[in-house]
């Protein structure tokens, strides 16, 4: 007799984006299950730390600097306005910039910490550990591997942000296109953001890269709540560095919950590390 894998009801749209938005905060109550998790997250939160305050000392400076140049000699009021508004459009941009430097930096420095932390919660999710053992030895030997995905869609991100700066000016003396603006960067940031939390449990099954983008685009509901949530919290002072290893948590975890959804791993040439793709299929 064939054997019937069980299939959960799929969510609905609002349902899959809220579930998304809550995964972070959903991974809290995970890791206060599981609290040995913490020495996993404690690394990446030290380094998130001095990086900030590097990025943020050296950008204040620039910053100040910069608006001291931008202060006019005449003291007419017309000049005193275009002083406000360029100040206002720099002080925009630096927190642009600084959260988009701390994304990208950040993600990479830590990259092999995060992977540590994400197999863990795999290996509590699935009641099995992973086949190869959690060491740095693993994590070392496959930098290569998720450097290059990590560096080709840094790189991808931020040809997409110079294409349409233009649209950030324009918007300044145009609140439709202001608005469109807010739109287009609002929804890639939060895709790209899905993938690079989706990134670890997707890596360890060698998935390619176009793949993972389509896994991001196919679930697309779960990874614009989810993105949404992690990009909120890049913006919240101090507390960011905690709630970054939440986001390893919860995207693991959602990564899992969205499967269930199809009875099986929704692809079915996933596959282990090492392991053709094509053996899955037989």
């Amino acid at each position: 007799m064939k054997k019937v894998k069980k299939q959960y009801k799929k969510p609905n749209f609002i349902f899959r984006a809220l579930g998304g938005f809550t995964a972070p905060i959903r991974g809290l109550g995970f890791l206060l299950k599981n609290f040995g998790l913490i020495r996993y997250a404690v690394f990446p939160m030290i380094i998130n730390a001095i990086l900030v305050v590097i990025i943020y000392i050296f950008g204040t400076k620039l910053l100040l600097g910069y608006m001291d140049r931008l202060i006019p000699d005449e003291k007419a009021w017309y000049w005193m306005v275009l002083f406000w508004i360029a100040a206002v459009f720099t002080v925009i941009l630096f927190l642009l910039v600084t959260a988009i430097i701390f994304y990208i930096i950040g993600g990479i420095i830590c990259l092999p910490f995060n992977e540590l932390l994400s197999q863990r919660v795999e290996a509590i999710v699935l009641g099995k550990a992973h086949e190869e053992p959690f060491s740095f030895r693993v994590i070392t030997k496959d930098i290569g591997y998720a450097l290059t995905h990590e560096i080709l869609k840094s790189t991808i991100y931020l040809f997409i942000l110079v294409f349409i700066l233009p649209l950030f000016f324009i918007g300044l003396f145009t609140v439709v296109v202001s608005i469109i603006f807010t739109v287009i960067f609002n929804i890639i940031t939060w895709m790209f953001l899905a993938y690079d939390y989706f990134d670890h449990p997707l890596g360890r099954r060698r998935i390619p890269f176009a793949d993972k983008m389509r896994f991001v685009y196919k679930n697309l509901p779960s990874s614009l709540g989810f993105g949404a949530a992690a990009f909120l919290f890049l913006y919240v002072p101090f507390l960011n560095l905690i709630l970054i290893p939440l986001n390893v948590i919860g995207g693991t975890k959602l990564f899992f919950e969205i499967q269930k959804w199809y009875g099986e791993m929704e692809y079915r040439d996933i596959s282990p590390r090492g392991k053709k793709r094509k053996e899955l299929k037989k």
